[in-house]
């Protein structure tokens, strides 16, 4: 795994000790609850790619994770540039990430070789409400 996996067993235990703050960083709470539990498996979710406007990024095209799977879409995902480029913006994915903490902030990591497919809306849909119960996913 990257990072330092006690830096983010530091910022679990801080956010459990202050419940209202436990959105903090956009991260639903069943998310933080299981944080030290799911840091060693991957977790497969839908993502989005979308242009990064007034974003501190070097690239242009960023991607974050669909609504209706227990993150925030303000949520980063770090995953393959050539994903991102080889596809127009907008483009959804099923992808393998783990939450990692990097630089004071969680964000999602799926390693740049790791595979992913490319899904259509209804598919992505589906997907969700299957593993994630969620049939109010769709903006």
């Amino acid at each position: 795994m990257d990072g330092d996996s006690g830096d983010w067993i530091a910022v679990f235990f801080s956010l459990a000790a202050y419940p209202e703050q436990s959105n903090l960083y956009g991260l639903a709470h069943d998310s933080i609850r299981n944080t030290n539990q799911g840091m060693e498996q991957a977790l497969e979710i839908i993502v989005e790619t979308f242009r990064a406007r007034g974003e501190n990024s070097a690239s242009p095209v960023r991607v974050r994770p669909l609504a209706g799977q227990g993150f925030s879409t303000e949520l980063r995902v770090e995953c393959s540039k050539s994903m991102r480029a080889q596809y127009p913006v907008g483009t959804l994915f099923r992808l393998d990430v783990r939450l990692i903490h990097r630089l004071a902030t969680p964000l999602l990591y799926a390693h740049h070789a790791a595979p992913f497919e490319r899904v259509g809306s209804d598919e992505a849909y589906r997907f969700i409400e299957t593993m994630f119960g969620n049939g109010d996913a769709s903006k």
